[in-house]
């Protein structure tokens, strides 16, 4: 029997989440939601001739499993320069840190994903901080997934970059509804298709809550 199955296809968070009694239990089941567990002190510093500080060297984020298209893989903060001349990190959703993934000149895709175990029989709401931009013709998509049950995640397009893009680009909520028909595991994630030409996307502030039965 499946154990889990979605019913929305996705919603941008662009009103109040008030509307929905929800309880955060982020803290239950996420490992480092926001990618403040590991220490900058301790990784290798990535430094670009023309900007400065790239950011930390960092295949995969305590918690989490990176695979897929060797890409590059940074733990960044607001003062690291980005690809492409877009511009300095600037702001975090949340913390000190977020995660930075960027292709170059080639294509594949890239997951980031965790296993979320002992969830409760219900109805849940993962949401997650993205800012993404490409450059040339590279528009490569980004989707959030919950399980592997048919119409459980959702395909968007990177933004259009540009010189210091993310110097004022907003960080954009983005929410998965899935629901958990009986009480077990679930892996939980991002996964990135990427065209060649130089595309970045940045993920910070993992939240989950569970949604009341009659949502």
């Amino acid at each position: 029997m499946r154990k889990y199955g979605a019913w929305v296809a996705a919603l941008m968070l662009a009103v109040s989440m008030n509307v929905v009694a929800q309880e955060d239990v982020t803290a239950q089941y996420v490992v480092n939601p926001s990618f403040e567990s590991d220490n900058i002190a301790s990784l290798s510093a990535v430094n670009n001739s023309n900007d400065g500080l790239r950011g930390y060297t960092l295949n995969s984020p305590t918690g989490w499993t990176v695979g897929g298209t060797d890409v590059t893989r940074l733990l960044v903060t607001a003062d690291c320069f980005t690809d492409n001349n877009f511009g300095k990190v600037t702001t975090l959703a949340d913390g000190t840190k977020a995660y930075y993934l960027r292709m170059g000149w080639s294509t594949g895709n890239t997951t980031m994903q965790q296993t979320l175990t002992g969830l409760q029989k219900g109805k849940y709401r993962l949401q997650v901080a993205v800012r993404s931009a490409y450059a040339n013709q590279a528009s490569s998509s980004w989707r959030i997934f919950a399980g592997d049950a048919p119409h459980n995640f959702f395909v968007m397009g990177f933004d259009q970059g540009s010189t210091g893009y993310f110097t004022t680009a907003e960080w954009k909520n983005w929410t998965l509804d899935f629901e958990m028909e009986e009480a077990g595991n679930i892996n939980i994630g991002m996964k990135v298709e990427w065209l060649s030409g130089g595309s970045c996307v940045m993920f910070d502030n993992v939240k989950l809550y569970q949604l009341p039965d009659e949502y």
